[in-house]
């Protein structure tokens, strides 16, 4: 483990990274990354970046591709990976969260890593479930649709149990239609 926090160099950087600018900053494929992560929240950095780190580019980890209904490799058999339950964390990490913005490391309570807190808030984000806010994270109300991409308020979705919000992916609008055709 030593080894691994000596050998890993995250820089801090005084401005938050735009999302087109983090692959030239960060080497997110590497298998230190989570520790990186960690290492910047723990720290309490805006953002950092990897462009000085000795090993950038050089402990990579093969990605896993995971392919959607809707995707163009849909028809493809290697592709498929089967459909999951949201892990824990992210179900505890949505059930802690209200109206009211929580920081990470209030999230976490010492019983998760920061990191794993932060990946699941990014994951519930990408959905509409959860907005960042100048002071922490809070629950938005909202939800993506996958069929239309319209953020929605939630009673426009139907209930459904393996959901981590307990919503259906799908509006009732996009489920009607597929029926009729």
């Amino acid at each position: 483990m030593n080894d691994i926090v000596t050998a890993c160099r995250p820089s801090p950087l005084k401005d938050v990274l735009p999302i087109e600018a983090v692959d030239a900053h960060r080497d997110i494929w590497c298998r230190h990354y989570d520790r990186c992560l960690d290492v910047a929240v723990e720290r309490e950095w805006p953002s950092w970046s990897c462009v000085t780190c000795p090993i950038r580019g050089k402990e990579q980890v093969k990605p896993e591709m995971r392919v959607q209904m809707d995707s163009v490799f849909a028809d493809v058999p290697e592709a498929w990976s089967p459909v999951t339950r949201p892990d824990a964390t992210t179900r505890i990490v949505y059930q802690r969260l209200s109206n009211r913005p929580m920081t990470v490391q209030a999230l976490a309570r010492g019983q998760y890593r920061p990191s794993d807190v932060l990946y699941a808030l990014r994951s519930l984000a990408a959905r509409g479930l959860v907005v960042e806010t100048p002071q922490g994270w809070k629950r938005t109300g909202e939800r993506i649709c996958i069929v239309c991409q319209q953020r929605l308020p939630a009673l426009a979705f139907s209930a459904d149990c393996n959901s981590v919000d307990g919503l259906s992916v799908t509006c009732r609008a996009c489920r009607a239609r597929r029926r009729r055709k």
